[in-house]
C-alpha cells in the first residue's frame, strides 16, 4: 500500500507517485528529493499485490491528492500491461473535472524517451515534462518542487509571453500537429531473432517469419485511417474470392451483401488483426482452405499475441440452420461485448478447436498465441431426445484442463444470458489482471561441515 514517506504535515501538499516497478529505485530517488522540499509524498514501498482493499485506497489517494507524478522511462514505453496504467487513467479521468489551467498532472521523464510517441495517456501530452535523468535531483525537479509548494497554476513551459499591441487576455495557442490519436501509443518495432549456436535452422526461419509479420503489423498500425480500411477490404475480397473457387459446392461460403462484424471494426479503428478474423469468420474459419487457412491461422495468432486472452470461434456439430445462427450469434455477441472496453486484451485465433479439445491442443493454442487463458464452445446433440446443447469451457495456462465450463440447452436459453455468464466468469477468475510477477525460489545457505 501507498505510504507516507514523511511526518504528517497537515500544510503540505500531497503528491502521489506513480512507477513501474522498473523503475523503483529512481522512484525512491525522486521521492526523497521531493519530502526534503517538504512536500508530503504518498508512495508504494512493497510489491503491487492484488486485492480490493488495496486497490481502493490507491483509488482514493489519486482522487485525494493535491498532484500525480507519472514517472515515464523505456520500461514504462516497453510493458504493454502494468498496473501503473490503470493509475495514469484514472488521474487523467480526474482531469476531466478540473479547470485547464489547474497543475496537476506533473509527468517526470528519467530517460531520454522524447514525448512524440510516449506510450502514456493523451492528457499527459498536454502538460509540461520534467526532464530527471535516472531520477536524480537537478535544477528542473527544485523549479518544479517550488511551484508545487507555491501554488503555481501554470509550469514556465506553458507561459507564454504576451505580443505588444495584442490584449493580456487574448491567447495564441500552437497549432495542434495533425496526427493519428493512436499513433502516441504505438508499439515499438520488434528486435530482429539472431540464431545462437544451438538453434536449428528451421526454427530460426520460423522466427524471422514471425518477426517480420509484427514489423509490419507494426508499420499497418501507422498508416493513415483510411488506407487501414482499404487494406481490410482488399484482405476480405481476396479471401472469399479463394473460398469462393472450391470445387466441392459445399465447401463455397456464398458472398454476403453486408458483413455486420467488419463492418463494426471499420467503423471502429480498422485494425488489421480483427479485419483478418473477421474475413476468416467469413468463411465459416479457416478449415476449410486447407494449408492455405493454417497459414492465415498462424499469421493471424502471430499479429495478436501476447493478449491475457484468446478465443477460438465456436462450432456445432449439427447440421441444423438453427444451431448455426445461434452459435455465431453467442460469438459476435461477446466478442462486441469484450471489444468495448477491452480491445487490445483479446485475440481471436480463426482456426477452431473442435469438439472436445484435447489438453495438448489448448495448450499448444494458448503457447502459439502466448496468451494466458482460452475460451471455447461447440454445440452437441444429445442422442436420447435429439436435444441440443452449448458448452463452453476456459482454460489456463496453469490448468490446460479447464477452470470453469457450463452447458446450456439451446431450447431453452438466450445467447444474450449465456454472454452474461461468460463475463461473469472472465471476472471471477481475473482474466484481464495483471499477471503476478514470478517469485524467486529461496536459495538455501550449505551449513558448513565441521572441520575435524
Amino acid at each position: 500500500m501507498p505510504a507516507d514517506s514523511s511526518p504528517l504535515n497537515l500544510s503540505a501538499p500531497t503528491l502521489f507517485i506513480s512507477y513501474a516497478s522498473e523503475d523503483r529505485d529512481a522512484a525512491r530517488l525522486l521521492r526523497d528529493a521531493l519530502s526534503a522540499h517538504g512536500i508530503d509524498v504518498w508512495y508504494d514501498e512493497d510489491e503491487l499485490t492484488g486485492g480490493d482493499a488495496w486497490d481502493q485506497k490507491i483509488r482514493r489517494r489519486i482522487r485525494e491528492c493535491d498532484y500525480f507524478m507519472p514517472v515515464i522511462s523505456h520500461a514504462t514505453q516497453a510493458r504493454k500491461e502494468g498496473y501503473f496504467r490503470r493509475e495514469w487513467r484514472q488521474a487523467a479521468e480526474r482531469t476531466l473535472d478540473m479547470a485547464d489551467d489547474v497543475m496537476f498532472l506533473l509527468p517526470v521523464n528519467i530517460s531520454d524517451l522524447p514525448e512524440a510517441g510516449a506510450r502514456v495517456p493523451e492528457r499527459f501530452q498536454q502538460v509540461h515534462w520534467t526532464r530527471c535523468p535516472s531520477g536524480e535531483s537537478n535544477a528542473n525537479l527544485e523549479e518544479l518542487c517550488r511551484q508545487v509548494l507555491t501554488g503555481e497554476e501554470t509550469p514556465p513551459a506553458a507561459k507564454r509571453p504576451v505580443e505588444p499591441g495584442h490584449p493580456a487576455s487574448r491567447k495564441v495557442s500552437a497549432p495542434k500537429p495533425l496526427k493519428d490519436k493512436k499513433d502516441k501509443s504505438l508499439p515499438p518495432y520488434p528486435d530482429q531473432p539472431h540464431r545462437t549456436a544451438d538453434e536449428p535452422a528451421w526454427l530460426h526461419v520460423f522466427n524471422l517469419l514471425v518477426w517480420v509479420v509484427r514489423c509490419t503489423y507494426r508499420a499497418y498500425r501507422g498508416f493513415p485511417r483510411i488506407l487501414r480500411i482499404v487494406v481490410i477490404i482488399w484482405l476480405a475480397v481476396t479471401l472469399l474470392g479463394l473460398g469462393g473457387n472450391s470445387d466441392d459446392p459445399d465447401d463455397r461460403s456464398p458472398e454476403t451483401a453486408e458483413n455486420p462484424t467488419l463492418k463494426d471494426d471499420l467503423e471502429e479503428d480498422g485494425n488489421f488483426g480483427k479485419g483478418l478474423i473477421d474475413a476468416a469468420q467469413e468463411l465459416g474459419n479457416t478449415e476449410g482452405l486447407g494449408q492455405f487457412g493454417r497459414i492465415i491461422s498462424a499469421v493471424a495468432d502471430a499479429a495478436q499475441a501476447g493478449r491475457p486472452l484468446v478465443l477460438t470461434p465456436f462450432v456445432y456439430n449439427s447440421t441444423e440452420a438453427t444451431n448455426e445462427e445461434f452459435t455465431k450469434r453467442v460469438f459476435n455477441q461477446l466478442l462486441r461485448s469484450i471489444r468495448v472496453t477491452r480491445a487490445d486484451e483479446v485475440a481471436v485465433s480463426p482456426s477452431a478447436l473442435g469438439v472436445s479439445p484435447s489438453s495438448a491442443d489448448v495448450l499448444a493454442r494458448i503457447t502459439r498465441t502466448e496468451s494466458r487463458f482460452l475460451l471455447t464452445g461447440w454445440v452437441e446433440i444429445e442422442t436420447i431426445d435429439n436435444s441440443a446443447h452449448f458448452e463452453l469451457v476456459l482454460h489456463s495456462t496453469h490448468s490446460p484442463s479447464l477452470i470453469w465450463t457450463r452447458n446450456y440447452p439451446i431450447a431453452e436459453t438466450e445467447a444474450a444470458s449465456i454472454v452474461d455468464d461468460i463475463l461473469a466468469a472472465l471476472n471471477t477468475h481475473n482474466v484481464f489482471a495483471p499477471p503476478e510477477p514470478p517469485t524467486e525460489p529461496e536459495q538455501s545457505v550449505a551449513t558448513p561441515e565441521p572441520v575435524p
